[in-house]
């Protein structure tokens, strides 16, 4: 992968990954301002302030270019033709990089004021005295941003060729009409705006530093309780780790994980019982799923010309995986299984919410069926492209089109109505077994919470649940078969059948591809699945071994993250698509633009 592809897909992630971490430690703060106090002021603002330059970062991609006397940026995103907004992400970028280290310099004045100076301390709580640190602060930021746009940076004709010279091939960028900002420095004005930003700079690294000093020293020589102390002493210390993490361009991701690793409360409420670990996984699972399966629907309709009818097997799967991901994070299921008995509940901290588990639990069944019905479909198609043009016209010819779909509505109907009303029945037994085991550890009331049971050692309910077991296997090892069958032909026609080695190698790949994708969910879904609803028909009690049904449990969640990534491997213009150097956009962009310079030499001469 070249630079500049590298570096395009590293602002964004960055930029997905920071808003992640700070939407958690907003979503903390919030719950816990109560024992933090005022001071989570500073903290949201400097989440705020991180979401910003993320943002600019990520819309920017910005590089920049220093040579004897010269200083450049410029921006290589796809979209660097659109001035207008590569301008106003420059100037987001611009502004948090100033807040960031101004809003640093505040919390030490007020950390200091709280140990040292009750007087400093009534310039961030007093009502008058806080709009005048407003205004002055709105001001030094007006004059930071005056600065910058009207002295430092002006308009440089060479600086612009010499970026152009250098960048525009490798990066494939336009810098003679594209909007960078260029410094010259033999101009006194940018030598002036260099000084007093440095200045500026030079200013507040020193407040920081006196501040810092002199709470060091008031916590080692004032009589203060060994609460305090500590409490003061994180505090510096978190504050320094910030400081030290501005040092990157990292710093939107590295603040938040800073902030909650030094704050006692903030870290016990993230860590407070074994559940929160699965609980914060899955939310985790699920943004990083989101972002995979986004990246995939966007390639597949930037290249859907190249690739044909088979993206909408591919947008159906990232779809359904993406509902299958929202409802796993919304209802956090755990499971028992024991001799006779099964039981699925939430572990989420809004369990108590029957209703949303609910329809979170009916999301997640009815993706985990339609998972394996799209997978079956795919290679029913792939096998008629090659075999039969009866089986392809059941995807592609309107009428018979309706006919499919309501065949697979009824099967998806069926199972659900199988899931619900057959193998699930409320059992008093196995609801008080499992508030047992599991309510201190995972802090849930299984008693009045939603659950989902089956008790076969139960005469009334045992036949109902054994039947619908029997239903859904049958159902699946169909569908297995089916795909098998077809796979095997696949292989067989691509083998004997007088094809040309393009064809050959295009249906050999996409053999690969669902082989891949099937065996994705099988490893991941339906053997932890079924490991579990065989488990009421053995001897164990899987509730005695809680770090088995933890990895089962977290196993579920994987299948949408590896499925987007199955289908970029094996799909070789998605793959190029994502790896290219530059963006169809760019190139467009810069063969016009050299086109238009082009015509314009031809007309001078």
């Amino acid at each position: 992968m070249q630079f500049a592809a590298l570096f395009k897909w590293y602002c964004i992630g960055a930029c997905a990954i920071s808003m992640i971490f700070n939407a958690l430690l907003i979503f903390i703060a919030n719950k816990r301002k109560e024992k933090v106090g005022f001071y989570r002021f500073f903290t949201q603002v400097t989440v705020l302030i991180g979401v910003l330059y993320s943002l600019g970062f990520a819309i920017a991609q910005p590089l920049w270019y220093a040579g004897p006397g010269m200083l450049g940026f410029f921006s290589i995103a796809p979209w660097s033709n659109c001035e207008m907004s590569i301008k106003i992400a420059f100037q987001v970028w611009f502004a948090s990089f100033m807040l960031i280290i101004l809003i640093m310099t505040i919390s030490f004045m007020y950390r200091y004021g709280l140990l040292c100076s009750p007087r400093i301390v009534s310039w961030f709580e007093i009502p008058r005295r806080v709009a005048v640190t407003i205004c002055f602060l709105t001001m030094f930021c007006f004059g930071w941003m005056y600065n910058s746009n009207f002295l430092l940076f002006a308009e440089s004709k060479e600086v612009r060729q010499q970026m152009q010279t250098k960048f525009s091939a490798e990066y494939e960028v336009d810098l003679m009409i594209s909007y960078v900002l260029t410094d010259n420095g033999s101009a006194n004005r940018s030598i002036t705006a260099t000084l007093l930003l440095t200045t500026a700079m030079q200013l507040q690294i020193v407040i920081m530093f006196f501040c810092g000093w002199k709470i060091h020293k008031t916590i080692k020589i004032q009589t203060l309780s060994e609460r305090l102390k500590r409490m003061h002493g994180r505090t510096l210390t978190m504050m320094i780790a910030q400081i030290l993490a501005m040092l990157f361009d990292l710093f939107p991701i590295f603040n938040p994980i800073i902030v909650i690793y030094f704050t006692e409360d903030y870290k016990r409420f993230l860590l407070r019982k074994g559940s929160s670990i699965i609980q914060w996984y899955c939310i985790g699972a699920c943004a990083i799923s989101m972002i995979f399966n986004a990246l995939l629907i966007f390639i597949a309709n930037k290249r859907k010309e190249k690739v044909g009818f088979y993206r909408f097997f591919t947008q159906a799967t990232e779809l359904i995986g993406v509902l299958y991901s929202l409802g796993f994070a919304i209802e956090q299921p755990f499971w028992y299984a024991g001799p006779g008995m099964l039981g699925f509940f939430s572990i989420a901290p809004w369990s108590n919410e029957e209703m949303a588990i609910k329809i979170a639990f009916q999301i997640w069944f009815t993706s985990f069926v339609l998972i394996v019905l799209i997978m079956t479909n795919s290679f029913m198609y792939r096998y008629g492209l090659l075999c039969s043009s009866r089986v392809v016209s059941w995807f592609e010819v309107p009428r018979r089109m309706a006919v499919t779909m309501c065949f697979l509505t009824m099967v998806c109907c069926g199972w659900m109505y199988n899931s619900n009303f057959l193998l699930f029945a409320e059992s008093k037994e196995v609801r008080m077994q499992m508030h047992a085991k599991f309510s201190t550890d995972y802090e849930v009331d299984l008693m009045t919470s939603y659950v989902l049971t089956v008790n076969i050692n139960d005469n009334a309910l045992a036949i109902r649940s054994i039947t619908a077991t029997l239903l859904l296997t049958v159902v699946m090892q169909i569908q297995i078969v089916i795909m098998s069958v077809c796979g095997w032909k696949i292989h067989k026609t691509i083998k004997i059948q007088t094809l040309s080695n393009k064809l050959k190698r295009l249906h050999g790949r996409a053999l690969r591809i669902m082989t891949a994708q099937v065996l994705n969910p099988v490893m991941f879904l339906y053997i932890p699945s079924f490991i579990n609803l065989l488990g009421m028909f053995v001897d164990s009690d899987f509730g005695d071994f809680p770090k088995a049904s933890i990895i089962l449990a977290m196993s579920l969640d994987l299948f949408p993250i590896f499925n987007p990534i199955i289908v970029i491997f094996f799909t070789e213009e998605y793959k190029r698509y994502l790896l290219r150097q530059g963006s169809s956009i760019v190139q467009i962009s810069y063969s016009k633009s050299r086109d238009q310079i082009s015509v314009k030499k031809t007309r001078s001469t």
